[in-house]
């Protein structure tokens, strides 16, 4: 459980139900009053909670910079993203690995003790480029010439590119790092880990998976130019299904379809 106070900074308490061994982590900034007048509730989304592996031997939890670190680092970028991490901590003598600069981690409920986290960008405050998949259309000039003008269904779009995923082994620490990652997960019994791609490299766009016993192995569900969103597996670990518009991408109006994939046992 979490330790949090109406200001300040918070431990993540971690105790065994046995016994009196009790391990504290510091969590960071997680106590944040709401100072806007009238207004109910909280305006900052509440701390990711913490995750056991399956066989209780790690936990993982999201932690935040100390207030100190937090005020001072607005007073000079008011505007700047907030950099969260995570703490990983091993059970049998309570000892903390930080990672820094974290979007996001997952646990899986079943399987191995594993952890995948997705890092943010190497530059975080950069905007990405205009999505260049869409032609422009032509329109007529008092001259009779042709001229280009934007698509007003594009005007404003911009492709979200990916950053790096990093799969650990908590037992062994061992990392397989895979660039220019948007989405993942893991099926329920952690064969699997599958994500999408979004990149600017040619030819690297696209839907894939990886056993969880073949890190090093790539398997690839879809490869192509396009959005690709809402990746699932079925609890058996043996399907995975998705939407992509890679058969439109690049027209006015691409539509989705969706795609199924066979995995095997």
């Amino acid at each position: 459980y979490s330790l949090v106070p109406q200001a300040g900074d918070g431990d993540l308490v971690i105790r065994a139900t046995t016994g009196s061994r009790e391990w504290r982590v510091p969590r960071g900034f997680i106590g944040r009053p709401q100072l806007v007048a009238g207004f109910h509730g909280s305006r900052e989304p509440a701390p990711a909670p913490a995750a056991f592996s399956r066989d209780s031997r790690w936990v993982v939890t999201e932690t935040s910079l100390p207030r100190a670190e937090y005020d001072a680092a607005k007073r000079r970028a008011p505007r700047a993203p907030e950099h969260k991490g995570i703490a990983v901590v091993r059970l049998s003598d309570g000892q903390v690995t930080p990672v820094a600069r974290v979007r996001s981690f997952k646990v899986p409920r079943e399987g191995p003790s594993v952890v995948a986290y997705l890092l943010e960008p190497d530059d975080s405050t950069a905007a990405p480029p205009r999505d260049s998949g869409r032609t422009a259309r032509s329109a007529a000039t008092p001259g009779g010439a042709a001229r280009p003008v934007s698509d007003s269904s594009a005007r404003g779009r911009r492709r979200s590119y990916g950053s790096t995923l990093v799969l650990r082994d908590l037992t062994s620490g061992r990392e397989i790092r895979i660039p220019d990652v948007t989405t993942y997960v893991f099926d329920d019994s952690a064969k699997f880990l599958g994500y999408v791609v979004t990149s600017r490299v040619a030819g690297r766009d696209g839907v894939y998976a990886r056993r969880i016993a073949e890190p090093e192995r790539e398997l690839t569900l879809l490869s192509g130019r396009g959005d690709h969103r809402a990746l699932t597996f079925d609890r058996a670990g043996r399907q995975a299904a998705f939407m992509s518009d890679v058969a439109e991408y690049g027209q006015p109006h691409p539509r989705p379809s969706l795609y199924h994939a066979t995995l095997g046992g």
